[in-house]
């Protein structure tokens, strides 16, 4: 039963309560096992090396490449060695680059009877150039649009030297990696089949190098590993991904008594349950009897108005963990339950109770627990509807959990569109991808929804060592990051 759960609420958290220890030896077991997969997952997304960062280049850059003949090279094929220089102007890692110059010594090549004496110049030579640093090294390709004009001179055994020009009209791609050090941008690219090459650009003017978080909650993102390294496993119980999914969901929205406002102002109750939302009016009716929906829309206008006859405005009406709502809260006789996880109001006309707890003595049954049990079923619908059935069923049942507990706070719809690159990856069964994509997702409005508060950014490092946890493979453990 959900209400018998003893899980902490998040605004007990923010006030520093302890994060409840696992209470069985099973789970406990369980934690550890999945713990053992943390550390290497730790190494795998490069934590040490910036935690993901990304290196972008702007500005004007400058330097030289050299061109080398593949020892693979057939004597009807062009090929040289040589030498030229780049000039390149980026934005972000775009840009246009030109390479010009190409001299250097002839490649002389014995066919027969013939040998063969290969020059070549490079003429207009630009195009666009793309550089990024994943945080292991500089990747990218510069794509020209110019010729490599080839003078062949042919001596044959019985015969005078005889001269001919080939041009390759053919765009240029040199695809490279290398490594960004110190200002400096080196690597080694392969120009064709026989042609392999070295280039070094340093910056001349403009804006350099820019070090940017590949994910856009990058302090949430280092909070969630460390905590991960030093406290082991699942904290919060539950023996399959139903239990867990409604603990995970009660621990972050909290249960509340009476009606009141969401960050956004809705009118909400219970375990988050909104009273603006598609059917809520159905819902209650039908559980508790008709008109019972449109007497709890009244006791939430009679506690607005009541705010608005104690502060004039409704500037933080939304924002539950403001001083005035502690000042409201006292004045009106709300009170916490931190065993219980519970916020209670009165039985007056303001913050007034339309719900009720489990009872801790017998275990029977509140309302709270019915109308969220009700409801939880048509949250893990939607999140087994945005993976695929056979793929949901597929996820560890913590990484199942996880996936509800972040439809329950978005909707499937809003999921499905801030968490794109997660769902691709739970699809795929790559947990280490959409654990670490939990910090790009964002919610309807396009903010980062790891970082909207202090409660947001609880439920991000919950449910991204909950995904993590359904890593199916054993692996050594490794020192933990520095």
């Amino acid at each position: 039963m959900i209400g018998s759960v003893n899980i902490s609420s998040p605004r007990d958290q923010i006030e520093g309560q302890e994060i409840e220890k696992m209470n069985t030896s099973r789970q406990a077991q369980t934690a550890g096992r999945r713990f053992r997969k943390i550390p290497p997952l730790i190494e795998r997304l490069e934590l040490r090396q910036l935690f993901s960062k990304v290196i972008l280049f702007s500005g004007q850059w400058k330097g030289t490449y050299q061109l080398d003949a593949q020892s693979t090279a057939a004597a009807s094929d062009p090929h040289y060695t040589g030498s030229g220089t780049i000039t390149a102007t980026l934005t972000n890692g775009i840009g246009t680059a030109t390479l010009s110059g190409l001299t250097g010594a002839a490649v002389t090549v014995v066919d027969g009877d013939s040998t063969a004496t290969t020059t070549a110049t490079v003429t207009n030579n630009s195009g666009q150039a793309v550089i990024a640093d994943d945080g292991s090294g500089v990747t990218g390709t510069f794509a020209a649009t110019g010729t490599i004009e080839f003078k062949d001179v042919i001596t044959p055994p019985d015969g005078p030297p005889q001269t001919s020009d080939t041009t390759n009209p053919d765009p240029l791609a040199f695809p490279f990696t290398g490594t960004y050090v110190n200002g400096v941008i080196s690597g080694t690219f392969e120009a064709s089949v026989y042609q392999s090459g070295q280039f070094s650009l340093t910056k001349v003017g403009g804006a350099g190098a820019a070090t940017l978080p590949k994910t856009r909650a990058p302090a949430v993102f280092k909070q969630a590993v460390e905590e991960a390294e030093a406290s082991p496993g699942l904290n919060y119980g539950g023996s399959n991904a139903d239990d867990m999914a409604a603990i995970l969901i009660a621990r972050h929205e909290g249960k509340v008594l009476f009606v009141y406002p969401d960050a956004h102002g809705n009118p909400t109750v219970g375990v988050g349950f909104n009273l603006n939302q598609s059917g809520a009016q159905q819902t209650i009716d039908g559980l508790f009897g008709a008109g019972t929906y449109a007497a709890w829309m009244a006791s939430f206008a009679r506690t607005q108005a009541q705010w608005l006859a104690d502060f004039g405005n409704l500037d933080h009406f939304d924002d539950w963990s403001s001083g005035e709502w502690v000042r409201f809260r006292k004045e009106y006789g709300a009170t916490s339950s931190k065993s219980q996880n519970l916020v209670s109001g009165t039985d007056g006309d303001i913050l007034s109770n339309v719900l009720t707890p489990d009872d801790p003595t017998t275990g029977a049954q509140g309302t709270l627990s019915k109308l969220f049990e009700s409801t939880l079923p048509s949250y893990t619908a939607g999140a087994q509807s945005l993976v695929g059935a056979d793929a949901f069923n597929n996820l560890d049942p913590a990484a199942q959990a996880a996936l509800v507990d972040i439809v329950y706070n978005l909707g499937a719809t809003g999921t499905q569109n801030g968490f794109a690159t997660m769902i691709t990856d739970l699809q795929n069964g790559d947990y280490v991808g959409a654990a670490e994509a939990i910090f790009d997702g964002t919610n309807t409005k396009g903010q980062v929804w790891a970082t909207l508060s202090a409660t947001q950014k609880l439920r991000a490092i919950d449910d991204f060592r909950y995904i993590i946890s359904g890593l199916e493979s054993e692996l050594p453990q490794l020192p933990k990051a520095k």
